[in-house]
């Protein structure tokens, strides 16, 4: 793939390992093969050999660690990100589901608040982002200047970022909906998993001038 060829050039490249990671967090998920969260994993762990506080690769080992069900590590290095990231909506949308998973309801809300108040303002650089590339596309098209391969490219990128842009706007107004439900028990499938909303916000906030990723 064009990412693995790369970092076969560069292999100490910090941005392209993670966006390899995310890469195969996103197939894991699309295939339901979740072994593609060990590849992930092994990037994380690349990046932080080099930078251990790298937050990108601290939210990636959070999510790995969650598929792996080790909620009370996933929790405590969720923790550290929140703290010293206290902006960060992937960590605490991470957080909320350790806790969660942990039986821990109460912190688990209030860790989902402080996601959704970020990850909403998270969204709009991305929108933003996806304005310009279409208005610039536009403009190439009218200047007759455009390279058509690249031109497809970007419109596939506009495209499956905005329907994943859609998608976490709907859940986040479905948690809106369901947010007075008493959290219980009998009440359990009625939760909405954050982690999976933690990831499209990670996959959003960095779709913006980047083009498809494949794995």
């Amino acid at each position: 793939t064009d990412l693995q060829a790369m970092l076969q050039r560069n292999p100490d490249k910090q941005e392209a390992w993670l966006a390899l990671g995310e890469a195969w967090i996103v197939k894991a998920r699309e295939l339901a093969k979740p072994l593609y969260y060990a590849n992930a994993g092994a990037c994380a762990a690349i990046v932080l050999v080099q930078q251990p506080d790298n937050r990108l690769a601290l939210e990636l080992q959070g999510l790995v660690l969650m598929n792996d069900h080790q909620f009370e590590e996933a929790r405590a290095k969720m923790d550290f990100v929140t703290k010293r990231w206290p902006d960060d909506p992937v960590g605490w949308g991470t957080l909320s589901d350790a806790l969660f998973d942990l039986g821990r309801l109460d912190e688990s809300i209030r860790a989902q608040k402080h996601f959704l108040a970020d990850a909403a303002h998270q969204l709009k650089t991305p929108l933003a982002g996806l304005r310009t590339q279409a208005e610039l596309a536009e403009r190439e098209i009218e200047a007759g200047h455009h390279d058509p391969e690249a031109l497809r490219a970007s419109l596939r990128q506009i495209a499956s970022a905005s329907q994943n842009a859609a998608h976490m706007v709907d859940q986040l107004l479905a948690m809106a909906r369901v947010e007075h439900i008493l959290v219980s028990h009998s009440h359990l499938d009625h939760i909405l998993s954050i982690g999976l909303l933690a990831d499209s916000v990670m996959r959003a906030r960095r779709v913006a001038g980047r083009g498809p990723i494949t794995v």
